[in-house]
């Protein structure tokens, strides 16, 4: 650094804003983990294995590495900020936070924090959300914070009934959806660089849905499996999805409100999974915003 006075009060003059703009991160950061909203959803997962005989054998997420979520609605039922614990196998350790700005229902950006191992919150990423004129999200931009270069994008087409029948990313992979006239999904497919790469095709029969899955890798492995949903009262109950090489069973607990208090369910090699929820209210919940909670927890229990 040049050693002469004039520069060094130029330096410092410029630095400054830098330097308040960092605090105020840090600053803000320490408080990001803070309750928000009118409804709190508290997520704790849990993981058991089984021996052969299906008898619970060792609980294997003990209460210092049993990963945690917390989810905060607004008085719409939207998700304005998500709260993880449970970095490095350290439960009290703050994972990640999201924070989710809204225009009326519409999310419009969102900006991501990650934590260090030294408990250093630090902005990560900033997505943009796009909507054309019918209000339906077009495009969605995801940016390094610092840098504000792109990180990852997707874009969205719906036909003229408004379902979202395709689904593309920065790396030409693409999700494209067929639908019946009752707006429900007839067939899913994953298109790579122009190539068929797996698709599912649903049929209804009642309150249930049922979806065949292939492969099309054309590598002499290519699979099939099926998948069961039973709903009730338009929300999944239970899920099965059975394959050469896929085995998951979820099932959805819920209260006399109609909340969904657990998801259970097990996957290959005996694994089997719980999470208990546990949800807050500054009043009694409508019934919208039961469905909007529902919603939510549905999305992050996947």
């Amino acid at each position: 650094m040049d050693n002469t006075t004039n520069i060094t009060a130029k330096f410092m003059k410029r630095m400054i804003p830098v330097l308040l703009f960092s605090v105020s991160i840090f600053v803000s950061g320490q408080n990001l983990h803070q309750k928000a909203g009118v409804v709190e959803i508290k997520m704790i997962s849990h993981v058991i294995l089984e021996n052969k005989e299906g008898d619970l054998t060792k609980r294997m997420s003990n209460i210092w590495n049993r990963p945690y979520k917390y989810l905060y609605l607004d008085t719409l039922g939207n998700l304005i900020k998500e709260v993880k614990y449970g970095k490095y196998h350290n439960h009290d350790l703050l994972d990640y936070v999201i924070e989710y700005k809204y225009d009326k229902s519409k999310v419009i950006e969102a900006v991501e924090y990650e934590n260090s191992y030294e408990n250093n919150i630090k902005s990560k990423y900033k997505t943009e959300y796009h909507y054309n004129e019918k209000n339906q999200l077009v495009k969605e931009i995801v940016k390094y914070y610092d840098t504000d270069s792109v990180f990852s994008q997707s874009e969205y087409i719906y036909d003229d009934k408004g379902n979202q029948i395709s689904a593309c990313d920065e790396r030409n992979t693409c999700y494209v959806r067929t639908f019946n006239n009752k707006h429900k999904i007839k067939s899913l497919q994953q298109i790579w660089r122009d190539s068929l790469r797996w698709e599912y095709r649903f049929t209804y029969m009642g309150t249930m849905r049922i979806g065949k899955f292939k492969t099309y890798y054309n590598d002499g492995k290519n699979h099939k499996g099926r998948e069961i949903v039973l709903y009730k009262n338009k929300i999944p109950k239970l899920i099965k999805e059975r394959g050469d090489y896929m085995y998951e069973k979820k099932k959805y607990y819920y209260d006399k409100s109609g909340l969904i208090i657990r998801v259970k369910g097990c996957k290959a090699y005996d694994i089997k999974y719980y999470i208990d929820i546990e949800i807050q209210s500054t009043s009694k919940l409508t019934k919208q915003m039961v469905k909007q909670t529902n919603k939510i927890i549905l999305h992050n229990a996947l």
